[in-house]
């Protein structure tokens, strides 16, 4: 029988799921590094996103696929290779792009990709009595 971890094995433990993401937009057999989302950030990515009356609130969901990105692109050591003060510049960058590496990171982290989210939040808006396009 196996002893328990103690607390040092447990905050030494690298845990974190990391994937390498294609980007051939950012040159030639270009490829980046990213990581799931830590308990702190997976939980500040979700209550940032509440209103008052504890529903999403969309205007503060601006910004966060970009903030997605400035957490979870890391080097090979595992650290970050953006701040917070890179959010607003990795805004910049190609949108499909951006969508793709915070797929990755939501799947990674255990949370829907944008476009499931999208698709549901359609799907619920509509009525089953209103007519398709």
């Amino acid at each position: 029988m196996s002893a328990f971890l103690t607390r040092d094995q447990i905050l030494a433990a690298d845990d974190l799921a990391r994937e390498i993401v294609e980007v051939p937009e950012w040159g030639k057999d270009a490829q980046i590094l990213v990581r799931e989302l830590t308990a702190a950030e997976r939980e500040q990515h979700y209550y940032a996103m509440l209103g008052e009356d504890g529903e999403v609130d969309v205007q503060k969901t601006i910004g966060f696929t970009q903030r997605l990105c400035a957490w979870c692109i890391i080097d090979e050591d595992g650290e970050q290779l953006f701040s917070e003060a890179d959010v607003k510049a990795l805004g910049t960058k190609n949108s499909d792009v951006i969508t793709r590496i915070t797929d990755v990171v939501r799947r990674l982290s255990g949370l829907g990709t944008e476009t499931e989210e999208l698709a549901k939040n359609f799907e619920s808006d509509q009525d089953s009595d209103s007519p398709t396009v």
